[in-house]
């Protein structure tokens, strides 16, 4: 067997699963489309910038997308960024479920709150000079104060998205002859 088949070999092999990765990788990002929720950063150049040069971050929904900009809403407000300004997009592909801790934190605030209005009202049966006002702030944090608070704080994770990077620039190779004859290799990102 010749030396040269193993080492053209290896090169093939290796050059068909490069290939296949960066296949598999282009393959599961799909570009915006209208209705999706969003969440842009980009550089506003009609925002002065006193102290910090801070981007501007916006959750929108998408109305047009095409490869020089993107069309948003807002609530009642439309406005389109520029792709040139563009520093990120994260597409919202799902929600947060809700955690425990939150739950337990949501419900021990529920219960004091309760206990609370318990104590100082008298609880359910109001207040009067035969109530137990420990024994009314108890039953109140447990009985409704509590459990309100546990879906308080559900209600309240369900707005938290699960977002994605959605990329919109490509990466264009290019050669680059030197004066002096030389010739490399150039990498343009678009975007900023």
């Amino acid at each position: 067997m010749c030396p040269i088949r193993p080492a053209i070999f290896s090169l093939l092999a290796s050059g068909l699963l490069l290939t296949a990765s960066a296949t598999d990788i282009h393959a599961q990002s799909r570009p915006l489309q209208a209705g999706e929720e969003v969440r842009i950063s980009w550089w506003d150049p009609t925002v002065p910038a006193y102290a910090f040069d801070a981007p501007r971050v916006v959750t929108a929904e998408v109305i047009d997308y095409n490869g020089d900009a993107v069309m948003l809403r807002r609530g009642d407000r439309v406005f389109t960024v520029p792709i040139s300004q563009t520093r990120s997009i994260k597409r919202r592909i799902g929600t947060k479920p809700a955690s425990a801790p939150a739950m337990v934190g949501g419900s021990a605030a529920g219960f004091a709150a309760g206990f609370a209005l318990g104590a100082l009202t008298g609880g359910l049966e109001g207040g009067g000079a035969d109530v137990d006002r420990v024994q009314s702030g108890l039953t109140m944090g447990v009985l409704i104060g509590a459990p309100l608070g546990a879906v308080v704080a559900w209600m309240a994770s369900r707005s938290r998205g699960i977002y994605e990077d959605v990329p919109f620039t490509d990466l264009v190779a290019g050669l680059v002859a030197d004066s002096d004859g030389r010739v490399g290799l150039s990498l343009k990102v678009g975007g900023r």
